[in-house]
C-alpha cells in the first residue's frame, strides 16, 4: 500500500514501485523524484482584480539538501534555506517549492547526494520540464495563472512573483570572489526577458529590503551582523556576481521560472543573515513583506 509521497519514495529506491503501480522504470523513476518535492501552501482563487498578483508569491530553495552534479563536486545544502522558503510564504501567503523533510533527513545522514535527483538550479534547458521540480513549478506557474513562453517585453502575463533562495557564504571571505553583499539580488534572467520589469524590480527589491534590513539593525540585537549582535549591517546588493544566470547554456531554476512565465529572481543570503533571520520569526516576516511589497509596487497595471 502506497500511503503518501514517502512511502511512493521509499518504493521507488527499493524497486518495488513497478510491481504496486504496474508503471515503467521511466515513470518510475520520475514518480519517485517527484515524491521528494514539497510544495506547500496554495495560491488564492479570490479573483478580486486588487488582489491579482500581489497574492501570488512562490519562494523555492533547491540547495537543501546534497545534490549531484556532472562533472563536478556535489553542492553541499545552504544552511536554513529550506526553512526561510517556508517561513516566507507562509508570512505571505504564499507556496513554497522544498526538498521533503525524509529526503533532507536522508541528505542529513549519508551526507552524500542521491545521484537519481537531478539540482533544480543546474538543468539541460530540454530537461527543464522532465523531472520532479520542474513539473512541480510548471503546475504552479499554471495555478497563478501565468503564460509560458511569453515573448520579450509581455510583463502582463507575469501573474507571480518567485523568490529562488540560495546561501552564499559571509562578504568577510568572499568579498573577493562573488563580492561584497548579503543579500544578493539576482534579476538576469528577468531581465533576459521582460528587461523593463527586471530592472524595475531588482530595483524595488534592494531599496525595500535595504530600509528593512537597517531598520532591524538599528533595533539592536538579533538584527545585527555579527554574531556579537554590534557590527557591521548587512549589505544588500543589486549588482552581484551570482545574477540568477548560469553562462554554460545550463538553466537555473529563475531562468526555469521565467521560462514558464514567472517573475523569477534569485536571492544569496549570506550565512551570518541566514542565521540571524531563523532565530527571529518576525525578522522573516518583515523580510518577506519586503519583497512582497516591491512586487506590488512593479506589479501596478499588469493584467490579469
Amino acid at each position: 500500500r502506497l500511503e503518501g509521497p514517502s512511502d511512493v519514495r521509499r518504493a521507488s529506491l527499493f524497486g518495488h514501485l513497478a510491481r504496486a503501480t504496474g508503471l515503467d522504470d521511466a515513470l518510475c523513476a520520475l514518480a519517485g523524484e517527484l515524491a521528494s518535492v514539497e510544495v506547500t501552501g496554495a495560491f488564492p482563487t479570490d479573483t478580486d482584480p486588487n488582489r491579482r498578483p500581489r497574492e501570488r508569491l512562490l519562494f523555492t530553495a533547491p540547495h537543501g539538501i546534497f545534490v549531484t552534479r556532472e562533472g563536478e563536486r556535489a553542492h553541499v545544502p545552504e544552511e536554513w534555506t529550506t526553512l526561510l522558503a517556508t517561513s516566507f510564504a507562509r508570512a505571505t501567503g504564499g507556496v513554497s517549492v522544498t526538498w521533503s523533510q525524509p529526503e533532507r533527513a536522508r541528505s542529513k545522514l549519508l551526507r552524500q547526494p542521491d545521484p537519481r535527483l537531478q539540482d533544480p538550479n543546474r538543468v539541460e534547458p530540454s530537461r527543464a520540464l522532465g523531472y520532479g521540480w520542474g513539473l512541480a513549478l510548471e503546475r504552479l506557474a499554471g495555478d497563478a495563472g501565468t503564460s509560458p513562453g511569453t515573448s520579450r517585453g509581455m510583463s502582463s502575463t507575469r501573474a507571480c512573483l518567485h523568490v529562488d533562495i540560495h546561501g552564499r557564504r559571509d562578504p568577510s571571505t568572499s568579498a573577493s570572489d562573488i563580492g561584497p553583499g548579503d543579500c544578493d539580488i539576482g534579476a538576469a534572467a528577468l531581465e533576459d526577458a521582460d528587461p523593463a520589469l527586471g530592472r524595475r524590480l531588482r530595483a524595488a527589491m534592494g531599496r525595500r529590503l535595504r530600509a528593512f534590513l537597517d531598520a532591524w539593525t538599528r533595533e539592536g540585537g538579533d538584527g545585527a551582523g555579527s554574531e556579537g549582535g554590534s557590527e557591521d549591517a548587512f549589505a544588500v546588493n543589486e549588482d552581484p556576481v551570482l545574477t540568477g544566470r548560469r553562462p554554460d547554456g545550463m538553466w537555473t531554476l529563475s531562468q526555469q521560472g521565467t521560462a514558464l512565465g514567472l517573475a523569477s529572481v534569485q536571492i544569496e543570503l549570506s550565512l551570518r543573515l541566514r542565521r540571524r533571520l531563523r532565530k527571529d520569526e518576525a525578522a522573516m516576516a518583515g523580510f518577506a513583506r519586503a519583497l512582497a511589497d516591491a512586487w506590488v509596487e512593479c506589479s501596478e497595471g499588469l493584467a490579469n
